[in-house]
């Protein structure tokens, strides 16, 4: 056997272990990186909302509604139906603060669950400093906070929180069917992945981070999405699910 074909062998086996795949860009793309097109959560709603009006999403996570935070724009755009649920409530209020002028905003001071209860959450101290970068920093899994380049021990503190399923908080919101899921739970995405699969209508997008995810549960929230109709737009961090087809095979009101 030649050695080409042993190190071809190899790196074939070697992309098969991690999941990976190689794909020749022409050297045109090569070159210039930035020109090879990418889904964007911009432009999938922006495709969705021209076909079917109104929407409505709900995001889960919301911190307060403006910092890095891609979809509350597009909410503004496309005059979205707007369910923002966060549990932390300094970013709650913030959240009320930047939401006051959505006549449709729905705002739940919660994290979900798998059942309506309280439970301790995880987050970085507020009086840290840099809190609209850190703040965002909230999750049931100390690990996921400690992870984070800069933060230690002592700058974590505990705080008790209201949790509430998804499909408690849609009944509080009066809502039966959402278009789109944004989800951003440090460390908690799959949890809340599933419960939106388990709507009788899943949404048309599912945006979540996947950055905090181990392997397994990375890849058991990939086989949920494929095995339901879902098309992946994958990258290390956040995650783009979508099946607009079977959401827009109807007439748009």
């Amino acid at each position: 056997m030649g050695l080409r074909l042993v190190v071809r062998k190899f790196v074939h086996y070697l992309l098969a272990e991690f999941d990976a795949s190689l794909v020749r860009l022409p050297r045109e793309l090569a070159r210039q990186r930035s020109s090879v097109y990418r889904p964007t959560l911009a432009a999938v709603v922006a495709y969705l909302g021209a076909r079917k009006s109104p929407l409505t999403c709900v995001q889960v996570g919301s911190f307060d509604g403006k910092t890095n935070d891609e979809l509350f724009p597009l909410v503004r755009l496309h005059e979205i139906r707007y369910i923002g649920i966060e549990p932390q409530r300094e970013a709650f209020r913030r959240l009320q603060a930047n939401c006051s002028d959505l006549a449709n905003a729905i705002l739940i001071n919660a994290a979900l669950g798998d059942c309506n209860d309280s439970r301790t959450m995880f987050r970085v101290k507020p009086d840290r400093g840099d809190y609209l970068r850190t703040g965002q920093l909230a999750s049931f899994d100390r690990s996921v906070i400690l992870r984070e380049p800069g933060i230690r021990e002592t700058d974590i503190e505990e705080i008790q929180v209201e949790v509430r399923t998804l499909a408690s908080c849609l009944g509080h919101a009066g809502v039966t069917q959402i278009d789109i899921a944004q989800i951003d739970c440090e460390g908690s995405d799959d949890m809340v992945v599933a419960q939106v699969l388990q709507l009788s209508s899943p949404p048309a997008i599912i945006r979540y981070e996947g950055k905090h995810l181990s392997r397994r549960a990375s890849r058991d929230v990939i086989s949920r999405l494929i095995a339901a109709g879902y098309e992946i737009a994958f990258s290390p961090v956040d995650v783009i699910a979508v099946r607009l087809l079977a959401e827009l095979s109807f007439e748009t009101s």
